[in-house]
């Protein structure tokens, strides 16, 4: 998983399952903003966005984007990409170029780690 904090990697279902009812059990006031699912080759691509209400706080968006296997069982395999938890009405602080260079590469070297990737690891543009 490549969440706002960098990569994280969980394995099986029941793991998986804990870690996102973690992100949304305090919440509350959930609103479905949009859903998607297409294939890409034989992987599932899923994303959606939402309003929601962390501890009585202001309302924020969630948007994550997974690529997922699913084998008889359930989802076998995951790989998801999470805005994080961002203000509704607020502008996001932009990243700077050096910040989305740098978590290009980790989750490029996460893959790797993973066996997931065949290619090389993209050089460093300056």
């Amino acid at each position: 998983m490549l969440l706002p904090h960098g990569p994280e990697v969980r394995s099986g279902r029941d793991q998986i399952a804990q870690r996102i009812e973690g992100w949304f059990a305090a919440g509350s006031d959930f609103a479905v903003l949009e859903t998607r699912h297409e294939m890409v080759g034989l992987r599932h691509r899923l994303s959606w966005r939402f309003r929601m209400r962390r501890k009585n706080q202001a309302p924020e968006i969630v948007e994550q984007i997974a690529f997922v296997d699913v084998a008889p069982d359930g989802i076998s395999e995951i790989d998801l990409l999470c805005s994080g938890f961002l203000r509704e009405g607020e502008p996001a602080a932009v990243a700077g170029e050096e910040a989305v260079v740098m978590g290009a590469i980790d989750a490029v070297h996460l893959a790797n780690q993973r066996g997931t990737m065949t290619s090389q690891s993209p050089s460093r543009a300056v």
